[in-house]
């Protein structure tokens, strides 16, 4: 159960915007596109003069949405002073092309057709950013890919004693550290294959030099 608001700390005026905020945002409920604007822009008025734990807290304990779908409704009110016409799209939908990720020919084909009159499904918006979440997710996997190579080459050239050692160096290692650890092994690398191997620090991955 999530604890009450404090609202002690905060001016007479504060408190009686945040009491009126909430008791609108309860009557309108997030049942449509519309509903999800104006709630929006509720808790962007909310939001202001609060620090983010407060806004978090008052979100959950007040007004009873989590933060993720406050973000939601808050990304859709911003969006729909630019663009009206998402409120002519089911709410999930406009939830999506609201979204900073959403790529604009994708936004601007899906408001065509609402705008058109045709019928704006949400799978077919969700099948239209599918190739986009896919390009943004590639390099890291890539490079994901790539780290585990190295992981498990590095692992398997050493004694089962020696991998206890580095694991254990590594479990209490900082970033510093970490980064001084790749720089001393591409120097030892180098010391023990001259000239076949070298290391590229920007990204971490072994190249076979000639």
């Amino acid at each position: 159960m999530s604890k009450m608001f404090d609202y002690s700390g905060l001016p007479e005026e504060q408190q009686a915007k945040l009491r009126h905020l909430v008791s609108r945002i309860h009557s309108t409920g997030c049942r449509n596109t519309a509903g999800a604007v104006e709630m929006g822009k509720d808790f962007n008025e909310a939001k202001i003069g609060l620090d983010h734990g407060q806004f978090t807290g008052w979100c959950d304990s007040e007004a009873g949405y989590d933060i993720r779908e406050v973000q939601h409704m808050m990304n859709l009110a911003n969006f729909a002073e630019k663009e009206p016409d998402v409120l002519l799209v089911p709410m999930s939908a406009g939830f999506l092309l609201a979204a900073p990720s959403a790529p604009k020919p994708v936004v601007e084909k899906v408001l065509k057709v609402a705008r058109e009159g045709g019928r704006v499904k949400v799978t077919w918006v969700k099948q239209l950013l599918k190739p986009a979440r896919e390009e943004e997710t590639a390099p890291e996997r890539s490079t994901t890919s790539e780290a585990a190579k190295i992981a498990k080459l590095i692992a398997g050239a050493l004694q089962p004693g020696e991998a206890v050692s580095l694991r254990k160096l590594l479990e209490a290692a900082d970033a510093s550290l970490i980064q001084r650890f790749v720089s001393d092994l591409q120097e030892h690398l180098r010391a023990a294959l001259p000239g076949a191997v070298s290391f590229d620090n920007s990204a971490h991955r072994p190249s076979i030099g000639y």
